[in-house]
C-alpha cells in the first residue's frame, strides 16, 4: 500500500480519473443492519477464524452464535446474530485468544481497513489510597480520562464510594507505557498523595518500557548494568482462588473391599466432613492409598420404622439409621495390577455422577 502511494504522487491524472465515482448506500437498505465489529490479534503466528468461531462465539453469543471472517494480518470482521454480543466484544475485556491480545474495534462502513488503529483496549483500573472523602464519581471519571477514556465507575452509591479502592473502567491506548499511579492534590494547600493503580486481567507488558505488546527480552530499551526495571507485576492485578464448595447429601454406597464380599454402607457427606469422608474412602491411617470399587445399589435403604432415610426426604427418629462411615484396609500392592481403577458412584439417584476416581 505504501508503495502504490508513493506512485500516486508522481501520477498526473486525467480528467475521468480526477472526476471519481460517488459510492454509498443506493436505494436504502431494507431489513436489519448487520451487527459487526473487527478485531486484531497481536501475535505474529497466523490464526483461523474457525478458531475464533469455536473459542469466543459461546462467550459472545451463547444463543445463536457469530461469524468470522478472516481479512488477513490477523485482522478479523465479526458479525454478531446477537446485538449484546456486540457490547460485550467492544466495550467488555481485555480479551485473549490463546495467550495472544485481541483488540476490538467498532465497524465503521465508510473506514479501509487501513484506518484502524486497533491501539485501545477497555480495561478496569483499581486505584489505591484516595480519602474516603473523595471517592466519588467526578474523581473517578477525573483519573480514568487521565489513563485513557473514562468508561464507569463502579461501586457507587449517591454518588460515593468508601473502600480500599476505587474501580474505574477506562479505554486505555496501548501504544503508550502504562501509568503506575498518579498525583492527587487533597487540599487548598498543595498536599498531594500518590495513588498507585492495579489494571484487572492485564495483557502481557514489558517491565523495561512499560508498553503492552512485548516482553522484556524482545524490547529494544535495554537497561544498564545495576538498573533496576521501572515496571513490574505488581501492575497486575491477580483474582483471588475460589474456595472449594462441598455439598450435605447421605450416600447409600455398595462397596467391594479386596475381592472378599459385598458389603452395603451408608456415607454421610456434608459440608464439614466432605473432605475427611472422601479422605477415608481412599486413603488409610497411615496416609497410603487404597484400592475400593464401588458400584451403584439398586435402591434407597429403609429404617426399622419402614421410612426412607433421611437422604430421600423421609422422617426418622433420631439416631435411628445413623450412617457410619468405614475405614478400609489398603489392599495388597501385588493385586494392584489387576485392579483397572477405583469408581465411587453415588447411588440410584436422580442426577447421580462419579464423585471420585483414582487410576
Amino acid at each position: 500500500m505504501e508503495k502504490v502511494e508513493g506512485m500516486m504522487k508522481g501520477l498526473k491524472l486525467s480528467e475521468a480519473e480526477k472526476k471519481g465515482v460517488k459510492i454509498g448506500w443506493r436505494g436504502g437498505k431494507t431489513g436489519a443492519v448487520e451487527v459487526q465489529a473487527i478485531g486484531k490479534l497481536m501475535s505474529e503466528k497466523p490464526a483461523f477464524a474457525a478458531a475464533m468461531v469455536n473459542a469466543l462465539g459461546p462467550l459472545w453469543c451463547p444463543m445463536k452464535g457469530l461469524e468470522c471472517k478472516d481479512l488477513g494480518e490477523n485482522t478479523f470482521l465479526f458479525t454478531f446474530h446477537q446485538v449484546s454480543g456486540k457490547k460485550k466484544a467492544v466495550d467488555n475485556g481485555p480479551w485473549h485468544f490463546e495467550n495472544e491480545l485481541l483488540v476490538m474495534e467498532e465497524f465503521v462502513v465508510s473506514k479501509t481497513l487501513d484506518e484502524y488503529e486497533f491501539n485501545k483496549i477497555p480495561i478496569w483500573v483499581r486505584i489505591f489510597k484516595l480519602p474516603f472523602g473523595m471517592m466519588s464519581r467526578e474523581t473517578g471519571e477525573d483519573i480514568g480520562n487521565q489513563i485513557g477514556e473514562c468508561m464507569e465507575v463502579d461501586g457507587l452509591q449517591d454518588g460515593l464510594a468508601v473502600g480500599k479502592y476505587l474501580r474505574v473502567k477506562v479505554r486505555m491506548p496501548i501504544n503508550r507505557p502504562l501509568m503506575r499511579g498518579t498525583t492527587v492534590e487533597i487540599d487548598e494547600t498543595g498536599r498531594t498523595l500518590w495513588c498507585p493503580f492495579e489494571y484487572e486481567f492485564l495483557p502481557d507488558f514489558c517491565y523495561v518500557c512499560g508498553i503492552i505488546g512485548h516482553l522484556d527480552k524482545e524490547c529494544t530499551i535495554k537497561l544498564k548494568k545495576g538498573e533496576e526495571p521501572q515496571y513490574g507485576r505488581w501492575l497486575r492485578w491477580v483474582p483471588p482462588r475460589k474456595q472449594s464448595l462441598f455439598y450435605a447429601k447421605e450416600v447409600p454406597l455398595e462397596i467391594e473391599e479386596g475381592g472378599k464380599g459385598n458389603k452395603e454402607q451408608h456415607v454421610q457427606v456434608s459440608k464439614t466432613n466432605e473432605k475427611e469422608v472422601a479422605t477415608n474412602m481412599v486413603v488409610d491411617d497411615a496416609g497410603k492409598g487404597m484400592f475400593v470399587k464401588v458400584v451403584q445399589v439398586e435402591g434407597m435403604k429403609k429404617g426399622d420404622n419402614g421410612k426412607k432415610s433421611s437422604a430421600d426426604g423421609g422422617v426418622g427418629k433420631q439416631g435411628e439409621n445413623k450412617p457410619e462411615i468405614k475405614k478400609f484396609k489398603r489392599q495388597p500392592r501385588k493385586e494392584r495390577a489387576e485392579t483397572q481403577g477405583v469408581f465411587v458412584h453415588l447411588g440410584k439417584r436422580r442426577g447421580a455422577v462419579p464423585v471420585c476416581s483414582i487410576a
